[in-house]
């Protein structure tokens, strides 16, 4: 499946509306964080020369036998101008507020070692420093990063930190890799689509043989999770030249195609059944694995195609399995074929695991942390009565999923590796 995707081009971004893209290329700061010396306490600024040296070695903080007083003679607000106070003054000054860029001799107190009260006040006139410490409390210009310096390299994802580190470096905007447009389409003549206007007796009063459609906004909800800036959900019944229609339509400005039922090798398995008639060196089978041993992959006038089982669970892990991988790969990223590698745990089983005879399992579950009595997060399977594919209700809560070799049965009170939900891909190996 990976083979068939590839890295979307790049394009120059805000790095304010960057939120979720991933960097294209290394990030030099055009910034030094911080950009300017400055204190790193509210407190006062005082010439260290006024204060006794701590003496002992193993001593940070040492209390005065007889407070020190110094007349104030001004302060610095955080974005004031820098002051130097004179030989028995002290300046006070906040947090982040600028002091001398030549600062040797100086010191910050904080206002917790002197008689001053905290908080909002005027301008003492004196101050009493009734305790020193041997730190300065002053942050150096350039202390974390200096211009040139690599904030980010190619690969990352610009998660809410990385935002920030890039912005407090003074990059206003990032060459990114595009989001993915996804598309994502429920198939079955049997489906209902609930939305806002659905009322509840029609819902209650539902055809015997019809359901409800919720492979589609689950997918549509996933897909948007990995930072897919456009996910348009869409549904077809079992008609073969409706779906080829829409298959057209998706195909002609979307960069993947995920569907959910029909790939089976039923009489109405209608992706199954188009694709492999006009669709480009397409893949239908089964893998060994449960949920959704049937899967479909493929491409339709360009646009890779997933085709994902129609069993509500079997749909969800064959998301997490195969579509999140190809969309970290649209996004920028590089995903590992080895399902192994993906970011994992170790936790205690809270009950037993019994897996296929003779596929791999993957079975989701619910985590309890917090147990003082267990080792680690206790693990449980999502449903109580077995791992079936329609049991949708058990997935209630899930945080995550066993990955169990056959007859790899785990008892209570035995560990086992839990990947985490959702896999978002990985940072390109540089």
């Amino acid at each position: 499946m990976l083979r068939r995707v590839a890295p979307l081009e790049t394009i120059s971004a805000p790095t304010v509306d960057a939120a979720g893209l991933v960097l294209a290329t290394n990030v030099e700061a055009r910034l030094a964080i911080p950009p300017f010396s400055n204190s790193a306490m509210d407190g006062y600024l005082v010439n260290s020369a006024d204060l006794p040296a701590i003496e002992a070695e193993e001593v940070t903080v040492e209390k005065l036998d007889a407070p020190i007083t110094l007349a104030v003679s001004g302060e610095v607000a955080a974005g004031g101008r820098a002051q130097r106070p004179e030989p028995g003054t002290a300046v006070r000054i906040m947090t982040g507020a600028p002091v001398p860029s030549e600062f040797d001799g100086l010191t910050v107190v904080p206002v917790e070692y002197t008689d001053a009260a905290p908080g909002p006040g005027a301008l003492p006139a004196e101050v009493a420093v009734h305790t020193v410490a041997r730190r300065r409390n002053i942050r150096r210009l350039g202390d974390d990063i200096t211009p040139a310096d690599i904030v980010a390299r190619a690969g990352t994802v610009i998660d809410a930190a990385t935002q920030a580190a890039l912005l407090s470096a003074g990059v206003p905007e990032v060459t990114v890799h595009r989001a993915p447009r996804v598309a994502v389409v429920s198939c079955g003549a049997e489906l209902i689509t609930f939305d806002g206007a659905t009322p509840s007796a029609e819902v209650e009063h539902m055809t015997p043989g019809m359901l409800p459609d919720s492979n589609g906004p689950m997918l549509e909800s996933l897909a948007s999770g990995l930072a897919a800036a456009t996910v348009t959900r869409e549904s077809c019944d079992d008609d073969p030249q409706r779906m080829r229609e829409l298959l057209d339509r998706l195909a002609a400005d979307h960069d993947l195609i995920v569907t959910s039922g029909g790939v089976s090798t039923g009489a109405y398995d209608v992706v199954h059944q188009v694709l492999s008639e006009q669709g480009e060196d397409v893949f239908f089978g089964e893998v060994s694995q449960k949920p959704g041993a049937p899967q479909g992959l493929g491409a339709w006038k360009g646009t890779p195609v997933i085709g994902l089982p129609g069993n509500p669970v079997a749909a969800f892990m064959g998301f997490q399995l195969y579509a999140s991988a190809a969309i970290a790969r649209l996004r920028g990223l590089d995903p590992d074929t080895d399902l192994t590698v993906r970011p994992h745990f170790e936790a205690m089983a809270g009950s037993e695991f019994r897996p296929a005879k003779n596929r791999t399992s993957f079975v989701p579950v619910h985590l309890h942390f917090g147990d003082a009595e267990a080792p680690a997060p206790v693990a449980t399977p999502y449903h109580r009565s077995g791992f079936g594919s329609h049991r949708i209700g058990g997935m209630v809560g899930t945080r995550g999923y066993a990955m169990l070799e056959p007859s790899e049965t785990i008892l209570p009170g035995e560990m086992l590796t839990i990947y985490d939900f959702p896999y978002r891909g990985m940072a390109r190996k540089k």
